[in-house]
């Protein structure tokens, strides 16, 4: 009886034993009703309809952060290095017109003390106000090599334009390089970002070069050794006065580009 076909118009029976998954609903016309397509996550507001977890191309990605806040502040600083470089410089060519005086009898020793002391105030603000551009300049550098790496780039290292700004001589291009990077991740260049690492290169080797030259006042120094050591370092602060007037103006460019490329701002 099994091998009996049924008859017309009656359904196929089951497998044998009753067993088996049920046949799948019919529609209209007979055929079975397919299984529900598979859809990824849509991100809501995202153009295109980019599924969870990717970021569409061309659209800034959720973990890039605005960086113009701490570039500006950068640039801030930098300026008031430059600053305290003129403020320098001006002291040291108004103690080199008080030792003239008093040469000539127009100032004393009080007159003296006081041009020593602008000249060591000079210093102290110059060097308060570069360690701080420093820690901005670090900070803006990581803000941008992480944004950059937000926006996919795998060759930039937070870690390095952070911290590649202590690095004695390597603070000459590491921190450089990792925003050289975060740019060409970004499809962007920067002409001034070459520039402004020339000029900081040229500042801090003149920086070094002259600390030997202009010498140190002794007490046992003639008259006419004070007064070379005082016009050399009068000469050397209006230089070094002018190179950080430059270098300021170039970094000031190259921040402004490089947050506009990799930041969108």
């Amino acid at each position: 009886m099994s091998n009996v076909p049924p008859p017309p118009g009656f359904p196929a029976p089951p497998p044998s034993g009753g067993f088996g998954p049920p046949p799948p609903p019919s529609r209209p016309g007979g055929f079975p009703t397919p299984p529900p397509a598979y859809r990824p996550a849509v991100s809501p507001g995202v153009p295109g309809g980019v599924p969870s977890g990717y970021v569409a191309y061309g659209q800034p990605a959720s973990a890039v952060r605005p960086s113009a806040g701490l570039g500006k502040a950068t640039i801030v600083l930098f300026w008031l290095v430059t600053l305290m470089s003129g403020l320098l410089a001006l002291a040291f060519v108004q103690r080199r017109g008080s030792w003239d005086d008093f040469l000539a009898g127009n100032a004393t020793l009080d007159d003296l003390q006081k041009a020593d002391n602008l000249v060591g105030l000079s210093a102290v603000l110059q060097i308060a106000a570069q360690l701080t551009a420093v820690i901005l300049v670090c900070l803006w550098a990581r803000r941008i090599a992480l944004n950059a790496k937000a926006r996919g780039a795998i060759d930039v290292s937070p870690g390095l334009a952070c911290g590649g700004w202590w690095i004695p001589i390597g603070w000459f291009w590491v921190g450089f390089t990792q925003l050289r990077k975060s740019m060409t991740a970004a499809h962007a260049t920067s002409k001034n970002l070459g520039r402004w690492q020339a000029a900081f290169v040229v500042v801090g080797l003149v920086g070094v070069a002259t600390r030997g030259f202009t010498g140190n006042i002794d007490l046992g120094d003639s008259q006419q050794e004070v007064s070379d050591t005082l016009s050399r370092q009068g000469v050397v602060g209006v230089v070094s006065f002018v190179l950080f007037v430059l270098a300021s103006f170039l970094a000031m460019r190259a921040i402004k580009e490089i947050d506009r490329a990799v930041s969108g701002g």
